[in-house]
């Protein structure tokens, strides 16, 4: 054939250009009649639907892509979620309303029953419950007036009218009786009386503790309501070391309320309660020092909330709330603690230490609490009532947290509801004399604690945060400022049957581990670590090392708020053009349009081509891509049912196991949002002739003004007319649809797992979600825990595993049942570990990968394997991202995600084997020799990897509910070793779309990466091989695939006998449909010093004309199929293919390298060698380049690439020797 001239051959593209789509179309019409032969020459035949060398051209049949239809079209899932959501509103509401019930109930029963407290004031030998001390003694009654004779008509009516703001006052005994009404009058601090304080002691000789069986409040400034009540005071501390009852009948109506039975710090009262300089706890058993030593001479009470008894801090009209905080050896709720906008504080030990929480969280809004020294038969906080934080938070502190009762907490779109169990004790104060570092200046903690127990979630208990779906409050942007927050701590966590904690969209984090400090050091400047790590002897021992437990029933759901009302005229808003809006359009900052109000719908966006408008192009547009209207988009204002429509968060960590028993269940799955039909109006322009809508204006061309819609009406009567117009189009009815919200985040790491129950992470697509589906719920599974380096300098936990289990995706389950949750006899309190054979093997159902699972799966299981046996296949949501990351990866099924990404490493020495791979101390002379049996990525025979985009039909119905996923997505196989066996298959092609006229739209082919030689863990092993015989696919009627891959060694041409190199002959570069080849080489070791095998060798005399081959679909009545087979375009309509040549330099320690003896080693070189007489050809604007250390193009070689680009690069020099010392060994 005659070669054109360049000038010769632009003219023809110009030409051809012109009718490239009829060419097109000719071509896939001309596969159904007959195409003629292809005879160029092929290599290794792998890739998909490419003829072989020799083979003729094919029949007029096509192929159907099994996955046209929509992915999600068996699943109603915006029925699902909403009737789960609807499932788990009614179950706790129902467990409130229960608890309530039996609050009321128990209320009237210790209102009608006999009580042996004496009401009133004790006066003149009249017995009364509430007795001073000692009246005349000035430190025994300070800054308070003494109560007056009460009234006769109302004996049990006392006030003490507060003259300071701290009044510190001693009582002999201090117990309300149910009939006695104690009230603190603090209005003479005015606007501040929120912040005065009645300091109660009690001194009781009899060692009894206080009841409070009757009313408690405080009064402020102010004047009484319509009922008759005065505004709320300040603050009531009652201490009693015998301990403190609130009985069934009482009633607490304070700003704030602290009942204690350990002491209080009597300088800190002094100098302000959290003006702690010197880290002393607020509270403390005297006998203990603030590193929790010394021996307790006497018993310290409890506190107890009996059922029935009302406790409650409430907010006032600028939602400022206030405290209840209960301190004690053991502190039981049974009764109602309510704190709107404010905080409960619930906290058992021998000491409590309180701090401010830090202003950078702003997600808990109150103190942090400590607890220090825990006695035997102390430590335990428990809550079987009922804790109201609406708004606010509940805190519960101690080394056993018993959550049994209900916390009901919610989040507004201004403020949320955060709860924290924290089961963290023996904390100490961290503080250091020679430390400058003030405590009002720092970010630490004022307290360390250092050893964890166990938080309970009881049977049937309810911990919630529920969004204040009914408030009709609104504020701008698309996420809450404050989400709801859930924070447990603990050794162990164990959610018992029928618990439920359910919090919409929140964030929810379940650590279980224990607290590690420095030893010997307690300077602020050192923090303290929450570490996941074994216990003493390992899982083996019997003992988990931290453990996270859901018993059947059990449910953790951070799910989205569903079926959230909204119209569809809610998507329209005005926007007033001037100069900001047209930052990026300097056309239209003087033209027609500058200073009008227009209309536009936040629905439509895209991108803007950057290489207009003067270069100020290249960003994504809302509404109109006329003009920025972020700022407005910005001052949209949505309700809380709108901003927590995505699924929340939750995170689990434990150094032991994570076991979900069957029927129990975690979801993060997002919500939707239901738009009824509604009248839409957007603003109209005119440019010239033409009427377009405000969405279609484009910044670089001038428009003449806007259209005007005019309405002229006569008066019957008078004859009079009127005209009136708009800045719109007349309106149009827009039918409803479904917007689907994120789905939310689940991420695991533990050592072990036992998943037998449910994971939720589903997500809702609608009607015009078809390009732009929301975000899938993710699911992370990592195995590792931690361990600490005794002797370390500072404090540095390593990760491992310990039980590197083997993960099979398997339908039915075949491993025995978790044994129940149980406390170990150890003084640290560890839970039973998981059996040998359940820590050593993991299920996991195929199903929680797809559209009933989560879109997005990652699998980090470095030290185990993972398995996917034949006949078990994935199917994932278009769009779906898989990565499964193991010591072996073994795929015997197959696996689709259109559109979507597959991930597959395979480590032969782990990530997590850093610290013999990284510390020189631990290494030894033999640390490089690879381990065997690992770092394999397997694909089996008849096992396909397929995110090939889709066969969308716009004339059906079936096809205008699918996702427009017509890229091709991408995959990955990466390890020491690769292998493809014969008959399996990785399928990355583009799909098309077929419009309602009849138009194709055809998606790029996506990607795909094959890569062994190298360990992924330790780089500096190598070896290894990557084996190649299933086909590859990257068709597309448009711009082809990318296909990359790495080996030991490659070569291009003629034999070769080493094994581990990998061979292709030069019709490999015109198969499978790819736009793109990257071929990497590592080189390889020989037993001459000093001579390598090259990376890549061009073999001499080959030639290469690389071609992309294309596929078409052809359209039947009412199916798309894809035309076999894939077709060349004529030269000046196909794509171009692009070429990388590389060869890698890497490590290697010579077999001469002794750790012991710091003998010399050598690195591989990376030599990339193309051979005398080769040539190398593209197609117009193709690319060749070639890299590595050392690059050698022989004579007589020659590359073409008609007007592209070409490029050489060496490497800038070459390490010969490198130089390690090592001390000890593993």
């Amino acid at each position: 054939m005659r070669p054109l001239r360049l000038s010769s051959l632009l003219s023809r593209i110009r030409a051809e250009h012109l009718c490239r789509e009829l060419l097109q179309l000719a071509f896939a019409l001309a596969v159904v009649v007959m195409l003629a032969g292809q005879t160029a020459a092929l290599g290794n035949d792998i890739f998909r639907r490419a003829p072989a060398s020799g083979s003729s051209g094919a029949t007029a049949t096509g192929s159907r892509d099994t996955a046209a239809a929509p992915v999600d079209s068996t699943i109603d899932t915006a029925g699902l979620l909403q009737r789960r959501a609807v499932e788990a509103l009614n179950r706790t509401d129902t467990a409130i309303r229960a608890v309530n019930a039996a609050q009321q109930a128990a209320r009237a029963a210790a209102a009608a029953a006999a009580s042996s407290v004496p009401d009133g004031w004790a006066t003149g030998g009249k017995p009364g419950g509430l007795q001073p001390l000692d009246l005349s003694a000035m430190d025994k009654w300070k800054g308070a007036a003494v109560p007056t004779t009460p009234n006769g008509a109302k004996p049990n009516e006392v006030v003490i009218v507060q003259d300071d703001q701290n009044a510190l006052l001693t009582w002999k005994t201090f117990n309300i009786g149910k009939d006695t009404t104690l009230t603190f009058d603090q209005s003479k601090g005015g606007a501040n009386a929120g912040q005065w304080i009645a300091f109660n002691h009690v001194q009781d000789p009899s060692a009894k503790p206080s009841q409070i069986l009757g009313k408690l409040q405080t009064i402020g400034a102010g004047a009484a309501d319509a009922q008759g009540k005065k505004p709320v005071g300040g603050q009531v501390f009652v201490i009693n070391p015998n301990g403190i009852l609130f009985g069934g009948a009482s009633q607490v109506n304070v700003h704030a309320l602290v009942a204690s039975t350990l002491p209080i710090n009597q300088n800190l009262v002094a100098q302000g309660l959290l003006a702690n300089s010197g880290d002393e706890f607020l509270f403390s058993a005297a006998e203990l020092d603030r590193k929790g030593r010394g021996a307790v001479e006497r018993v310290y009470g409890d506190v107890t909330v009996e059922k029935g008894a009302q406790l409650v801090a409430p907010t006032n009209q600028d939602r400022n709330g206030g405290r209840i905080s209960l301190f004690g050896a053991n502190v039981t709720n049974e009764g109602t603690i309510s704190t709107p906008d404010g905080q409960t504080i619930l906290a058992a030990g021998l000491q409590i230490g309180l701090q401010a929480h830090n202003s950078n969280d702003p997600q808990v809004r109150g103190l942090d609490v400590f607890v220090g020294g825990v006695v035997p038969g102390a430590g335990t906080v428990t809550n079987s009532g009922l804790i109201e934080v609406h708004r606010g938070n509940a805190t519960m502190t101690g080394r056993m947290v018993d959550q049994l009762g209900v916390i009901d907490s919610t989040t507004s779109v201004s403020y949320n509801g955060s709860v924290v169990l924290n089961a963290s004790y023996a904390a100490r104060s961290n503080y250091n004399e020679s430390n400058s570092l003030s405590a009002a200046a720092s970010s630490e903690p004022l307290f360390v604690a250092t050893r964890t127990g166990t938080v309970t979630f009881g049977a049937d208990s309810v911990t919630r945060i529920r969004p204040e779906w009914e408030s009709t409050e609104k504020v701008v942007g698309t996420e809450l400022a404050l989400a709801s927050k859930m924070d447990v701590r603990g050794l162990n966590i164990h959610l018992t049957g029928k618990a439920e904690v359910w919090a919409p969209s929140a964030e929810l984090l379940f650590d279980a581990g224990r607290w590690y400090v420095e030893p010997n050091s307690t300077a602020r400047t050192v923090k303290p670590l929450f570490v996941y790590e074994d216990a003493p002897g390992g899982e083996s021992a019997g003992r988990a090392g931290g453990q996270i437990y859901l018993d059947a029933g059990a449910v953790v759901d951070v799910s989205g708020t569903t079926a959230v009302q909204a119209s569809v005229s809610d998507n329209v808003i005005k926007v007033e053009l001037r100069g900001s809006e047209f930052a990026n359009s300097p056309v239209q900052r003087d033209g027609e349009l500058r200073g009008e109000t227009v209309q536009v719908d936040l629905r439509e966006h895209g991108d803007w081509d950057a290489s207009l408008n003067g270069g100020k192009g290249g960003y994504k547009w809302i509404g109109t891509p006329l003009a920025d209207v972020q700022g407005y988009v910005n001052l949209v204002q949505r309700s809380i049912g709108e901003l927590t429509t995505k699924g929340g968060s939750v995170t689990m960590n434990a150094g032991g196991a994570l076991v979900l028993q069957p029927g129990a269940s975690v979801d993060v799955s997002g919500g939707f949002t239901t738009f009824a039909a509604g009248e839409v109006r957007t603003t109209k322009i005119i440019e010239g002739n033409r009427i377009i809508d405000i969405s279609k204006a484009t910044p670089e061309r001038k428009y003449d003004g806007i259209y005007l819609v005019t309405t002229t009406t006569t008066d019957p009567k008078w004859g009079t007319t009127k005209t009136s117009g708009g800045s719109v189009s007349e309106s149009f009815l827009e039918a409803g649809y479904t917007e689907g919200a994120a789905g939310g985040s689940l991420t695991i790491t533990a050592s072990g797992m036992a998943l037998d129950g449910a994971l939720r992470g589903q997500t809702v697509v609608g009607e015009r979600q078809r390009s732009q589906a929301p975000k899938a719920g993710g699911l992370k599974l990592t195995f590792k825990s931690q361990f600490m380096r005794g002797d370390l300098v500072s404090a540095t936990p390593y990760w491992h595993s310990t039980l590197a289990p083997d993960i099979t995706f398997r339908g039915t389950r075949t491993l025995p049942a978790v044994a129940e949750f149980k406390l170990m006899e150890d003084q640290d309190g560890h839970a039973r570990a998981l059996s040998a054979q359940r820590g050593a093997a993991l299920e996991l159902a195929p199903q929680l990968f797809g559209a009933e699972g989560f879109g997005s799966l990652s699998i980090d299981n470095t030290q185990g394997n993972t398995t996917l046996p034949a006949g078990t296949n994935l199917l994932g949501t278009a769009g779906g991202e898989l990565t499964l990351a193991g010591a072996n990866i073994v795929l015997g099924g197959s696996i689709r995600a259109p559109g979507g990404s597959l991930t597959f490493k395979a480590y032969n020495y782990s990530s997590l084997d850093d610290l013999w791979i990284n510390d020189i101390e631990y290494r030894i002379e033999n640390v490089f020799t690879p381990a065997p049996n690992r770092g394999v990525v397997s694909l089996g025979v008849g096992s396909k990897l397929d995110t090939a985009g889709l066969l969308v039909d716009d004339r059906t119905e079936t096809g205008l509910a699918s996702p427009l996923a017509t890229k091709g997505g991408t995959v990955a196989l990466e390890g020491y070793s690769v292998e493809l066996a014969a008959g399996s298959g990785v399928d990355v092609s583009g799909g098309v779309v077929r419009s309602p006229t009849g138009k194709f739209t055809y998606g790029s082919g996506g990607a795909i990466r094959l890569a062994g030689g190298q360990d992924l863990g330790a780089t500096n092993v190598l070896g290894g091989h990557l084996d190649l015989a299933g086909e590859l696919s990257g068709y597309s009627g448009t711009v082809g695939g990318q296909l990359s891959l790495k080996a030991p060694s490659i070569q291009v041409g003629g034999t070769t006998a080493r094994p581990t190199t990998l061979v292709f002959q030069p019709g490999f570069f015109q198969q499978g449909g790819f736009g793109a080849f990257k071929l990497e080489g590592l080189g390889e070791w020989t037993e001459t010093r000093y001579q390598f095998v090259p990376g890549l060798l061009v073999v001499p005399g080959t030639a290469i004309d690389a071609r992309q081959r294309s596929r078409f679909a052809i359209a039947g009545a009412d199916s798309l199929m894809w035309a076999e087979p894939a077709v060349q375009s004529e030269r000046a309509l196909r794509n171009p293919v692009n070429l990388t040549f590389a060869a890698t330099e890497h490590p290697k320690l010579g077999a001469d390298f002794d750790a012991r003896t710091d003998k010399l080693g050598l690195r591989v070189r990376g030599d990339l060698i193309v051979g005398a007489g080769t040539s190398i050809t593209t197609d117009p604007k193709g690319s060749v380049s070639f890299s590595g250390n050392t690059v050698a193009i022989n004579e007589g070689v020659a590359v073409t690439a008609p007007g592209g680009r070409i490029s050489v690069k060496g490497g800038g020099g070459f390490q010969l020797v490198v130089r390690r010392r090592a001390n000890g060994g593993r």
